[in-house]
């Protein structure tokens, strides 16, 4: 491979969120995890009130939004 292939693969792959490294180790960026907000968890557990049985609903809709906050 030419120096100019290299280069536009190593572009290619930072721009895919891997990071080339000079022994050709490829990692993937991992974004930190989010969590819930106090008040994010107060207005899910609102919104939960009016379902039976009243734990699993939150439960459900806490896994929605965090994963709605991580992907």
């Amino acid at each position: 491979m030419t120096e100019k292939e290299e280069m536009k693969q190593r572009i290619i792959l930072t721009s895919a969120g891997y990071i080339a490294e000079e022994d050709d180790d490829i990692q993937v960026y991992q974004r930190p995890w989010v969590g819930l907000t106090d008040r994010e968890k107060s207005n899910l557990w609102l919104e939960s009130r009016a379902a039976i049985p009243r734990f699993y609903t939150y439960a459900g809709l806490v896994e929605a939004k965090l994963k709605e906050k991580n992907t």
